[in-house]
Parts: structure tokens; sequence; C-alpha cells
């Protein structure tokens, strides 16, 4: 945990709140549509902390294998057969479109968690999208980038390949405040994109406790819309905590 303090120590931009304990809840949700019951669990409680703990230092971080904490199950209602279980990160809340083909999970999860957002397509059976949520994240103008790219190389492929950087308007936004990033990236590396930083360029509304929560939805009523182009799924719209509307595209950059 000592680097998530160390991490938003440095952040100055967005509300910061304590935790007095950390998340462990046990907890299973289920949404229905008309062919199928769609069933997400996780258990972040005790038993599974030193696996939680193994997979978020390690420089993949990568839940969605080897991981029997926290999954979702998609269940044929008249057959009763299991269409579909993926590993998951801890959601919160889960919506499937009205075709029957997509299901959205989002989450304010941020302990041990490295994506606030999946979507899986059920046809395929396979999740076409992941996201990290933050409340900030650096903004580099081109020259910037480049001189980030020329002396910070590996620090620039991890976070490429983690899908981390976004090219929105000549503007580069790197999402690069979660646990262990000061050693994946190498200290001087992290402290330049503190220097840029800014909040998420998805919303000014979003906030993160020290540990366990981002708030970067509304929880009453996400209202997540589902929007098509050419009979494909292209970007889901989702609102933030002041009722604005976040756009996420299925293909970013």
């Amino acid at each position: 945990m000592k680097y998530i303090i160390v991490l938003f120590l440095f952040s100055s931009t967005s509300l910061i709140f304590p935790d007095s304990v950390p998340y462990s809840d046990i907890k299973e949700i289920s949404i229905e549509s008309e062919n199928y019951k769609i069933i997400h669990f996780h258990n972040w409680s005790n038993e599974t902390l030193n696996e939680r703990y193994n997979m978020i230092t390690s420089e993949d971080q990568n839940i969605l294998v080897n991981n029997n904490y926290a999954y979702i199950n998609v269940i044929n209602k008249y057959s009763m057969e299991i269409v579909l279980k993926i590993p998951s990160p801890a959601l919160t809340h889960m919506y499937i479109s009205e075709d029957e083909r997509y299901i959205v999970g989002i989450s304010n999860i941020m302990i041990d968690n490295p994506f606030q957002l999946i979507i899986i397509d059920i046809h395929k059976k396979e999740i076409i999208k992941k996201r990290h949520i933050a409340s900030e994240e650096a903004k580099l103008n081109e020259i910037e980038f480049i001189l980030f790219k020329n002396n910070f190389p590996k620090a620039l492929q991890y976070l490429q390949s983690r899908e981390r950087i976004y090219l929105i308007r000549s503007f580069y936004y790197i999402d690069f405040l979660s646990m262990n990033m000061p050693i994946i990236l190498g200290n001087e590396a992290f402290r330049f994109l503190l220097n840029y930083i800014t909040y998420n360029h998805l919303s000014n509304n979003i906030s993160e406790t020290v540990t366990n929560w981002v708030f970067w939805f509304n929880e009453i009523n996400p209202n997540v819309y589902f929007y098509y182009r050419n009979n494909e799924l292209y970007s889901i719209n989702i609102l933030d905590r002041q009722n604005s509307i976040i756009e996420i595209l299925i293909n970013e950059n």
C-alpha cells in the first residue's frame, strides 16, 4: 500500500479522501435480459489478498488471467447452460445491450483493480475493451511527448502496452497514476510525467480516495448507452457524477 500513498501525495489537482479500512467485500451482482442471466462475483477478502497483491505488484498487472476471485458467468435462462465464464475486475454495475451481444461492467473499486471498465462481446466470447480510470493523468504536447519518448523509451513502451496513452486533438494524455508505477516506469520517468499532471480528459468530475475508490460515474443512474456504427459497437456513453456525458470509444487510439 505504501506506493499508493506515495502516488497520491504527489497529486494536487483532484480531491483525495482517506480510507478508514481497505475494501474487503465478497459480492455478487446479477442482471437479466430476455435470454441471459449474467452473474458477477468478486472476493476481495483476506483469503485472496496474497493473490491480488502478487497481481497488482507485477509489471503485467493482468487480473484477467489466473484469477479465481473475480469473474462473470453468462447463463442461458432456458437451457441453464453457462454460455461464457470469463475472469474480470471487481465490478459494481453491469449492463447488457438490447441486442444481447455486449455486456458492460463498470466499477468504482480502485484497490487491486487494474480496470474500472470492461466490455464483453458475448458472440465472440471475449473482452473487447478494458480500461483503467483515474482522476488525473499527464497532458503532453507533441514536443513534450517526443522528449518523454526519447528519454524514457522503456517507460513509453510499457504505457503503450497497457493502453494508457490517448492521442486527442494534438495532445497526448498518459494515465500513469496507479500502484507501483514509480518502480515500473522508473523514478525519473514518473517525476517527468508529474510535471504535466491534469484532470482526466474524460471528465473533470472524477475523484478518488487514497486506496479504495475512484468515483467517476453517477452511481444512482450511470445511464449507460451503447452507440453503434455499421452494426458494430463504436462507443459507450456514461453519465459522470455531475451528469455530464463521458464517451469512451471502443478504439480510442
